[in-house]
C-alpha cells in the first residue's frame, strides 16, 4: 500500500468563489508532477493553497498524515517549501544568505546556525555550482542562476515536498531541459510539484500531469495528456 506524502480531500480553492470543483488528489515521494492549465485557471492559487500560503475555501490538506491547518508556521515549513516565479523580495540578499534562510524553521529565535547547518548549506550550494557565487547578490545573477539559488534554498529547508510556480518561465529551451533534468534527479527522494506553460518540455520529465481543465482537476500520465489534449487542440 502506498503511503501518500500529500493527501488532499475535497479541496476548494480561490478567493471568494471556488476556481475549481472539489479536488481529491495525492502525491508520493518520487513524483515529479506538472500542473498545467490555461491562464487564469487557478494554477498559482492552487499551489499557494497547498503550500499553506492561502487558506482553502473548504476541504483538508494532509502532509505526512498531518492536517496543515493545525500546524504552526515553523512545522509547516519543515514539511513543504515553496519556490515562487518571481524572487524580487530576495534581490538584495547574497546567494549564501538566501540559502541560509532555508534553515530558519530549525534554528532558535536568534537564528543561530549549527556546524551541521553550515555544512548543509555549503554542500547544497556546491551541488548547484553556486559556492563560487555565494557572496553575489541575487539581483546580479542570470535567470538560470537565480532559479538554482531558489531551489538550493528549498533543499536547505529539507522538506519532503517542494512546490514550484513556473520555475522555468524565464529560461531558454536548453536551460529548461537542464533545469527539469535536475528537478527529476531531486524528485527521487522528494515529491515535487511544479507549474509550467511549456508542455512539450515538461511532459518529457514529469511523472504525472495535473490538468486544471474547465474547472476540474484531472490526473493523467504525460502520455495520456499528450494523446488526449496536446495534439488534438
Amino acid at each position: 500500500m502506498i503511503n501518500s506524502i500529500l493527501k488532499i480531500n475535497n479541496l476548494e480553492f480561490g478567493y471568494k468563489t471556488p476556481l475549481c470543483k472539489a479536488v481529491n488528489i495525492s502525491a508520493e515521494i518520487g513524483d515529479l508532477i506538472c500542473l498545467v492549465g490555461l491562464n487564469g485557471s487557478g494554477k498559482s492559487t492552487f499551489l499557494n493553497t497547498i503550500s499553506g500560503i492561502l487558506k482553502p475555501l473548504s476541504g483538508e490538506i494532509f502532509i505526512n498524515k498531518q492536517n496543515i491547518k493545525n500546524l504552526s508556521l515553523n512545522k509547516k515549513s519543515q514539511l513543504i517549501s515553496y519556490v515562487p516565479t518571481r524572487i524580487d523580495f530576495t534581490a538584495n540578499l547574497t546567494v549564501r544568505e538566501l540559502a541560509e534562510m532555508g534553515r530558519s524553521p530549525y534554528t532558535n529565535i536568534f537564528d543561530k546556525k549549527s556546524k551541521s547547518d553550515i555544512e548543509l548549506v555549503e554542500n547544497i550550494l556546491n551541488d548547484f555550482d553556486l559556492l563560487k557565487l555565494q557572496n553575489r547578490q541575487i539581483w546580479s545573477l542570470s535567470d538560470g542562476e537565480k532559479q538554482k539559488a531558489m531551489i538550493a534554498r528549498a533543499l536547505v529547508q529539507e522538506t519532503p515536498i517542494i512546490v514550484l510556480d513556473e520555475p522555468s518561465a524565464f529560461l531558454d529551451y536548453k536551460m529548461k531541459s537542464r533545469f527539469l533534468a535536475k528537478l527529476k534527479e531531486i524528485s527521487k527522494t522528494k515529491s515535487l510539484i511544479f507549474s509550467s506553460h511549456d508542455i512539450e518540455t515538461a511532459t518529457k520529465f514529469a511523472t504525472k500531469i495535473w490538468f486544471i481543465n474547465e474547472e476540474k482537476l484531472e490526473i493523467l500520465s504525460p502520455k495520456e495528456f499528450i494523446e488526449k489534449y496536446y495534439f488534438t487542440n
